[in-house]
């Protein structure tokens, strides 16, 4: 949350010597998520290049699954009542197919919140000027692949090849950051931001990788 090289450095005396799991993320999981946080942290700090691919593989496979259960005969509203009250919100847990966390992981740069709740701390928020709601607009992507003490990098990539798009971009999940300066991978100029929201736009089919210190 600080982005502090100590806690940096016990997150890796407790965890540095743990090996990658291979299988992970894993599709099946339900109330704990899908997205451990080990495999985002390594990526995050460069050692599973391989996460973001697999991130999205893993999504699309999960929720199909989950709406798969949901059309199936097994689950036949007449038989919804023998789920014990216990098990109940386990039962919907398992058949959402809303599969946020490794969406949340690569775009907001965070591990996410734990299973049972929890404020997110993220590195950024996203916002739709056009629509005026949260969340990235259509046809925008974004992957956080960096978040440092000093910056973090976000890609930005707009897929509509024939208009132009814009994105709100938010200095922390709440706000609680600010923006000094925005820069570019692309090697122009910083430009002076000091607050806590960014507007960028990307024509069609622009993208840039933006450093936000």
């Amino acid at each position: 949350v600080g982005r502090q090289q100590q806690d940096l450095d016990r997150i890796e005396e407790q965890y540095g010597d743990r090996p990658l799991p291979k299988d992970l993320p894993l599709p099946g999981c339900s109330k704990a998520g899908n997205f451990h946080i080990h495999d985002w942290f390594e990526y995050i700090v460069g050692r599973n290049p391989e996460f973001p691919e697999r991130a999205l593989e893993i999504t699309q496979v999960e929720m199909r699954r989950r709406l798969d259960r949901i059309d199936s005969e097994t689950l036949d509203w007449t038989t919804w009542r023998e789920v014990p009250d216990w098990q109940d919100v386990h039962h919907w847990q398992e058949i959402n197919p809303v599969v946020p966390e490794g969406i949340m992981q690569m775009a907001m740069g965070t591990p996410t919140a734990v299973y049972h709740g929890g404020m997110v701390h993220a590195a950024l928020r996203y916002f739709d000027p056009a629509a005026r709601r949260p969340g990235l607009p259509p046809h925008m992507a974004a992957l956080v692949d960096e978040v440092e003490t000093d910056h973090i990098r976000v890609h930005l990539v707009n897929t509509d090849i024939l208009e132009s798009r814009e994105v709100v971009l938010q200095a922390g999940g709440c706000a609680e950051h600010e923006f000094g300066e925005a820069g570019a991978d692309d090697g122009r100029e910083p430009l002076s931001v000091n607050g806590r929201h960014l507007r960028v736009r990307l024509g069609p089919a622009g993208r840039c990788g933006c450093v936000l210190a």
